[in-house]
């Protein structure tokens, strides 16, 4: 006789929807919204995941859970459909680790919107226009569209998804591109916007050598000045540089992140912004790992900020599960940046490595 699933019941789901503000904790996506067509329906796009499985045969099922401790709203994720998939079939790339701190980041988040609604703030608006990226036709409608946009994973995401139903995806990268130099200074934000795009839409983006050259000039200018700042926008460029054949621009700008306190603190400051939470930050890295586009350098691209991980006090980090799995993903990272000859690299990641060990040696005893 097969046991029965401990299930969700409806109030719990509602509750680990509501406490999520609708959104997936995996990628930020709206789960909720009006049915058109409809003046008084809804869509809800999403579901409610077990982080640790509601029966015997499945993912990360903990046997120590009583009946009501596995059905409670504790023990579940809101996900969107596509990731609430994902979670449930791919118990390697999520583990009940993982998933608490990508819950825990949401809604934390969900709050901050919430108390920022409350005080009168004023929070940065979400993705909705971006399903006009498709329909686009020259720089001055790119600009007005991504220009108000924050410099989010979610933005980002949205416009790889978007892009997808675009009639010529090339030709939208390539606006993007070409527009760079000329919002580089003047518009920081959309800078990071269009730097990111380029560095996740690499199979689509084919530059001529003259703006290879030219987007190479900004990168070297900001870290020859040694305008740490500037980090949002150059770090996704050089990598997006490196992955075109300009391995010095990349080199440079790596070597920055990992050898300058400056630009290490500025990188891992974008990316907590950018993330949202230090939960969503390490699947990012692991998924990195995994991508195939990545290769030599590439492939290590996020040693600057596991190093800077390990060595803070950040609270999420010094749970033991974490701090293993942040170890492991920077031992990962020196392996490569030693295969690739990159001694000094790999020398600074090791110390900090070394420091932890002594650190975890000394709190146990």
């Amino acid at each position: 006789m097969t046991k029965a699933r401990d299930n969700f019941n409806e109030s719990t789901r509602r509750a680990i929807a509501i406490r999520a503000g609708y959104r997936c904790s995996v990628c930020n996506k709206a789960t909720a919204g009006p049915k058109f067509g409809n003046p008084d329906g809804v869509v809800v796009d999403g579901e409610a995941a077990h982080i640790t499985a509601a029966a015997c045969k499945g993912p990360r099922y903990d046997v120590s859970l009583t009946v009501e401790q596995r059905r409670s709203a504790e023990n579940g994720i809101w996900a969107c459909r596509k990731h609430a998939r994902l979670i449930d079939s791919d118990e390697c790339r999520y583990s009940a680790d993982d998933l608490r701190l990508l819950k825990e980041g949401r809604e934390r988040e969900a709050q901050r919107e919430r108390d920022a609604e409350q005080t009168g703030q004023v929070v940065a608006g979400g993705t909705a226009r971006l399903i006009e990226l498709p329909d686009i036709s020259d720089e001055y409608a790119l600009f007005d569209l991504l220009q108000p946009q924050p410099y989010t994973y979610s933005t980002t995401s949205t416009f790889r998804q978007v892009l997808h139903f675009a009639k010529g995806p090339e030709r939208i990268v390539a606006l993007g591109a070409k527009m760079l130099p000329e919002i580089w200074q003047s518009h920081a934000n959309l800078a990071g916007i269009l730097s990111t795009a380029l560095s996740t839409n690499l199979w689509l983006w084919r530059p001529s050598s003259a703006l290879l050259g030219k987007l190479a000039a900004l990168c070297e200018a900001e870290i020859h000045d040694d305008r740490w700042s500037r980090v949002a926008a150059v770090e996704p460029l050089a990598f997006a540089l490196g992955a075109k054949g300009r391995w010095e621009v990349h080199r440079s700008v790596l070597s920055a992140v990992v050898g300058s306190e400056h630009w290490r603190n500025a990188d891992a400051e974008r990316i907590a912004k950018y993330y949202g939470s230090y939960g969503a930050e390490l699947v990012g890295i692991e998924r990195h790992l995994r991508d195939p586009l990545r290769h030599g350098l590439l492939k290590a691209n996020d040693v600057a900020r596991l190093i800077h991980l390990l060595g803070s006090d950040i609270a999420d980090i010094g749970r033991p599960a974490t701090r293993r799995k942040v170890v492991r993903l920077l031992q990962e990272n020196v392996r490569i940046l030693e295969e690739c000859g990159e001694e000094n690299l790999a020398r600074e990641a090791s110390i900090v490595l070394e420091a932890d060990r002594q650190r975890s040696g000394d709190e146990r005893a």
